[in-house]
């Protein structure tokens, strides 16, 4: 994992968390874990994964632990938008996505 990384991840978590009651934060994933790009998915999940439980083993962010919430875009203009929506209902805090950028266009509204 790289260290930056890490600390980005911490910074926004902890912004994000200022408002937010005690318990944890919600980090979300979309990026394609099926189709031709999961590889590169999957790569990103790994990462994300061992940034939250690095984190986590400190003693997460402003008190609260990171959890990860991982959604298939299929980097796919039909999967982004519900990717997005995916997230929302599980009430994530901050996302790490999309992969491709015509999924974050279609996912953006």
């Amino acid at each position: 994992m790289s260290r930056s990384f890490g600390r980005l991840l911490t910074v926004a978590a902890a912004l994000l968390a200022l408002p937010a009651s005690a318990g944890e934060i919600r980090i979300g994933l979309a990026n394609p874990l099926t189709g031709a790009l999961a590889a590169s998915g999957e790569r990103n999940w790994v990462a994300i994964e061992l940034a939250i439980r690095a984190l986590n083993q400190d003693g997460g962010v402003l008190g609260q632990s990171l959890k990860l919430v991982a959604v298939d875009d299929g980097c796919g203009t039909d999967r982004a938008a519900a990717a997005a929506l995916e997230l929302v209902e599980a009430g994530v805090r901050l996302v790490v996505g999309h992969l491709c950028s015509h999924s974050s266009l279609m996912a953006a509204s």
